[in-house]
């Protein structure tokens, strides 16, 4: 964990010292979020623990999306009444259920586990509301089965694929981090415009078990479902944490882990990771070479400290540059027309500073400005990088 942490810390400090001091994000809430560095750290920290996770993540403002193992298949344990809930409340919005229809509690409802009502004799009557409450509030399994016998588990899957499930298996409870992610974002959009979803995310907000995604996080809003299955060491979390900046929703799943204490421990950190790159984001930067913008076909990122730019798309808007492949040799050349300062720069694909990122060649821009002799200076204020042609550095 601490070789993690500074490797994490070193690499905010190269940023630092390439560009100043780092950015707050005030004022740039519409910028879209880079999640490849995050996701890089992420699945370097899960390498080094026991079991199978999956992180799915949405920044609010951007829409932008990051994950780790985001379509693998999870059981969805208690996660599952976040959509049922969804469904049962979009229902009393329609006009099709009563909120304060009565259903009964029978011997068929009964199960052990977390909730309240278990102890309660059969007969006793509660409300639609009432119920959803139990099943947010206090992940109430005998509420949630009474729900599940008015809805329908088909149905309400059905309901899940509707709002762009991927992963949903009408023989046994699973979905994955990206779908459970969609589901909670359908609640808090549910929540913007309507009381009932406003309700929803309310109790969401004020549900008892807040020992994974909320906990090491600071004093702002969170609504938040958890889930687990003991027999798989399944603990999962699905989370819209109102970030002041940045809010999101985060979706963390696991199985075979180590057991309880080690799982709560990873997604607790992983909650950490999330919530402080949301502050200080790697943002995608605009870059300009003497003033003009260049329409980069694919964006730069940040990695390891350094912004990589793709060479083929910089090399396509900077009429300066070209680039040819030698087959025989393998090697990439660039070469450069600027006036006085021709160059030719020989790249070799296995150069450990390049990256290759869906086919395409990545490079870090700093060190490629110095071969070509080009100026660099970071503008803060406007998130941009100038570049200038060596005559007029």
């Amino acid at each position: 964990m601490q070789n993690f942490h500074q490797l994490y810390a070193a690499a905010f400090l190269t940023v630092l010292l390439m560009f100043g001091p780092a950015l707050p994000v005030y004022g740039a809430q519409d910028r879209t979020i880079d999640y490849r560095p995050l996701q890089e750290n992420l699945t370097s920290y899960l390498e080094q623990q026991k079991g199978t996770y999956g992180i799915y993540i949405i920044d609010l403002n951007s829409s932008a999306t990051g994950g780790v193992n985001q379509l693998v298949e999870f059981h969805a344990a208690s996660t599952f009444k976040v959509p049922l809930s969804l469904y049962i409340f979009r229902a009393v919005d329609s006009g099709s259920l009563n909120p304060g229809a009565q259903l009964e509690f029978r011997a068929r409802h009964r199960e052990g586990g977390t909730g309240r009502l278990q102890s309660r004799s059969l007969g006793t009557r509660l409300s639609i509301d009432e119920l959803v409450r139990y099943s947010i509030v206090y992940s109430d399994n005998v509420a949630t089965n009474m729900l599940l016998d008015l809805a329908g588990r088909g149905q309400v899957q059905d309901y899940m694929a509707s709002l762009g499930g991927e992963v949903v298996n009408h023989q046994r409870s699973t979905t994955c981090p990206r779908d459970m992610a969609l589901y909670m974002q359908e609640a808090v959009r549910f929540a913007e415009t309507n009381a009932w979803g406003e309700k929803l995310l309310g109790y969401l907000r004020h549900t008892v078990y807040t020992d994974r995604i909320p906990h090491p996080l600071p004093d702002v809003p969170v609504a938040n479902k958890i889930g687990n299955w003991p027999a798989t060491n399944t603990y999962n979390d699905v989370a819209h944490v109102v970030h002041p900046d940045r809010p999101y929703i985060l979706s963390v799943f696991s199985s075979h882990t180590p057991g309880y204490g080690e799982a709560v421990r990873v997604i607790r950190e992983i909650s950490r990771l999330v919530y402080a790159y949301q502050s200080n984001p790697s943002l995608v930067a605009e870059i300009t070479l003497d003033g003009n913008y260049l329409p980069l076909e694919d964006k730069p990122f940040v990695s390891r400290g350094a912004t990589m730019v793709p060479l083929r798309a910089l090399v396509e808007v900077i009429p300066e540059l070209s680039i040819r492949w030698d087959e025989e040799a393998r090697l990439i050349t660039l070469a450069s027309s600027f006036p006085g300062h021709e160059t030719e720069i020989a790249l070799e694909p296995a150069d450990e500073t390049m990256q290759i990122v869906d086919g395409r060649s990545y490079l870090p821009l700093r060190d490629l400005c110095q071969k070509l002799r080009l100026g660099l200076e970071w503008d803060g204020a406007n998130y941009r990088i100038n570049l200038f042609s060596p005559a007029e550095e």
